[in-house]
């Protein structure tokens, strides 16, 4: 006999099936507070950003920050389910413990671990706490051995994997960004920049066009990528200042070492294949004739269009060693020349409009997935400046970069100020930061301020520069961007 029942997916949206089933568990257990508390890579945090709690018996979710340090001085007893992987019920009493509760209101705590679903070895990537004040009638050892009560953990558990493996994949992207750049900055410093603000613009005009989220979301990667296949074009080629035919029709296959690269490489991330098709396409031109498979108009995914007029703005605005950069009304013409033949011209349309409105706000640049910066750090005695990526993630906001080590060369008690500056169109965004940890190469920023600015500007550059540390030693320098005010 075959039964059919409808997927959990089409009945409820995973925010409601989680509220269901926490509401399910106070039936049994009348906790005063649920969490679901995850960990950092290394286990030396414990997080946690919202708790359930029932009033009026309806169950909310509200927004509460738990962090942890689980290798400090203090002990919890979370602490003590990562060490004996098992479930552990704490009921208060007068003996002394050498764990520490995570609530010292509740009398009764009950921490499950949920383990991996990879590898032989499965580790511990949560936990799930209830506290509970009124347990006079609770027998939590039999309770949590019901059918009923295993199905509703049961549950949770599935609801939380879809979380974290969708962390695990964000994380993997973040780390795959930052390696392409690191590779891409050691063959061409413009080649860092400019997509970050390519990315910027496209988003934009995607806006304009009243994407969604998520339509917004990958088109900002795709931008962000679209000139990734560039790190496999010859250096010695890429470094002409003028090429001749063979050496173009060269460059011009970056389209598709882009496509491959991020399409093989990428095959975990939602949407990759129209993010792929997009990097593939942003060449081709609206009369037909561009590359690398000659399609026209209406044919040219949408997001490939914007992301060509949004590169070419960028590159007119910037200056390189073989280009001057453009002013304002040369870019203008530039695009209306073009309208029907490169361009679409709705894009441009749009794009112009973007460009003449006068904008004195500032854009919250972390709305955007990842974002290309430099961290200042002072010290009393010494200060390192530090390119990277920034992004929001399950932490908080964290910058990564792969070429230096915090836990080597910063002693936090030693830290005078911590920026963060952010290059966003023509401006230079500077934040004031905090940070309460940081791994090998990963800074976790606790709170970031924008620091006002008048008349910012950040462009990119190509000069010869000297600096002088004293007057015995000096530097040979290239400048590949400025900024300031």
């Amino acid at each position: 006999m075959l039964e059919f029942y409808d997927s959990i997916e089409y009945c409820l949206d995973i925010c409601e099936e989680m509220d269901n089933n926490c509401f399910e568990l106070w039936k049994k257990f009348k906790y005063d507070c649920f969490r679901i508390i995850s960990f950092s890579n290394d286990s030396l945090f414990a997080i946690s950003n919202s708790k359930y709690q029932v009033r009026n018996n309806e169950i909310k979710s509200n927004e509460n920050d738990l962090k942890l340090l689980l290798k400090g001085t203090n002990k919890y007893i979370i602490n003590l389910v990562l060490e004996e992987r098992k479930t552990i019920i704490y009921i208060k009493d007068e003996e002394k413990l050498e764990y520490l509760p995570l609530d010292k209101e509740v009398q009764m705590e009950i921490y499950i671990p949920i383990f991996s679903r990879n590898g032989s070895e499965k580790s511990i990537i949560a936990v799930m706490y209830m506290g509970i004040s009124n347990y006079v009638k609770l027998n939590p050892s039999e309770m949590l051995k019901s059918s009923l009560v295993e199905d509703i953990f049961c549950n949770i558990k599935k609801i939380y994997y879809i979380d974290y493996y969708k962390n695990i994949s964000a994380d993997a992207f973040l780390n795959f960004v930052n390696m392409l750049f690191q590779i891409a900055k050691i063959k061409d410093p413009y080649m860092v920049e400019q997509p970050f603000r390519t990315a910027e613009f496209s988003v934009k005009v995607g806006k304009e066009l009243g994407f969604s989220p998520e339509k917004t979301r990958n088109l900002y990667i795709a931008a962000m990528l679209h000139d990734i296949g560039m790190i496999l074009v010859s250096d010695e080629i890429l470094k002409k200042d003028r090429v001749d035919f063979k050496e173009y029709e060269i460059i011009k296959n970056h389209s598709i070492y882009g496509y491959n690269l991020v399409k093989d490489s990428l095959g975990f991330y939602p949407s990759i294949n129209e993010i792929s098709s997009y990097i593939k396409h942003h060449h081709e031109r609206f009369d037909g004739v561009g590359y690398p498979d000659g399609l026209k108009g209406e044919e040219i995914p949408l997001e490939s269009r914007i992301i060509l007029v949004s590169d070419t703005i960028v590159a007119m605005n910037s200056e390189r060693k073989y280009r001057k950069k453009k002013n304002m009304k040369e870019i203008v013409n530039e695009l209306r020349n073009n309208k029907g033949k490169q361009f679409d011209g709705k894009i441009v349309d749009i794009a112009i409009k973007l460009l003449l409105k006068a904008k004195n706000e500032v854009d919250d640049v972390f709305l955007n997935p990842i974002v290309w910066g430099t961290l200042s750090i002072s010290l009393d005695n010494k200060a390192y400046s530090i390119e990277g990526t920034a992004a929001i993630y399950k932490e908080g906001l964290i910058f990564k970069t792969d070429k230096f080590n915090f836990n080597k060369s910063v002693d936090k008690s030693k830290i005078v100020k911590m920026s963060l500056i952010i290059p966003s169109n023509n401006e230079v965004l500077i934040f004031d930061v905090k940070s309460n940890y940081f791994e090998d190469n990963i800074l976790y920023i606790s709170d970031f301020k924008l620091i006002p600015t008048s008349d910012s500007f950040g462009i990119s550059w190509n000069i010869k520069g000297i600096v002088k540390v004293n007057t015995l030693l000096n530097y040979n320098v290239d400048i590949y961007k400025i900024g300031g005010n």
